[in-house]
């Protein structure tokens, strides 16, 4: 059982969370280190919507409260660009790095658009317009390595999440009998 696509979110919000740590001196200047996470949190509405067709949604949230699960999110991926065809790492790129060699580009690959790694769990954001082959500039930096031959995943990709707060799920109905419900997820790598 997957994640239900149907009625499809309202409201989208994405956020970076980076784990970082920032100090300030006496004579008030401030220092920052990155300590290297990051992860996408997702806040994910519906429109108000009859009982019967929450129901599923409520009946995989509940059935998956303490799990991971894949959900493909509208808007998240294919938004700007215009490639197609099996776009593959031409040659690998170690963890760390913040540009990965592909080939197999139709089109352009646009700066916005969320991408993974065949095999990965993590999502990655496109920080430059990649037109054809050559090197895919990406944030954050790769937290394992792409290796040659993998393919890339740019339309419809699946992001790994877990409820940002497992322990205490809920929904409400209003007085004109619709369900309210939004969700919050976290990336879960």
């Amino acid at each position: 059982m997957s994640y239900p696509t149907a009625p499809t979110f309202n409201s989208l919000t994405i956020s970076s969370n980076i784990t970082f740590v920032r100090s300030e001196a006496i004579n008030l200047r401030t220092q920052t280190r990155s300590l290297g996470g990051q992860r996408w949190e997702i806040a994910a509405g519906y429109a108000p919507m009859r009982a019967a067709t929450f129901m599923p949604i409520w009946t995989y949230i509940t059935a998956n409260q303490a799990n991971d699960f894949a959900i493909i999110l509208p808007r998240f991926s294919g938004q700007f660009s215009a490639a197609s065809g099996t776009i593959i790492v031409s040659s690998t790129a170690p963890a760390g790095a913040s540009t990965v060699a592909i080939s197999g580009v139709v089109g352009t690959l646009k700066a916005g658009d969320y991408i993974k790694f065949r095999y990965h769990n993590k999502c990655y954001l496109i920080t430059e317009d990649r037109a054809g082959d050559g090197d895919l500039s990406v944030f954050p930096p790769l937290r394992i390595s792409a290796v040659a031959g993998q393919t890339l995943v740019y339309e419809n990709v699946p992001m790994q999440v877990a409820l940002k707060n497992p322990a205490m799920i809920n929904y409400s109905h209003s007085l004109n009998k619709t369900v309210q419900y939004k969700i919050d997820l976290i990336e879960a790598m």
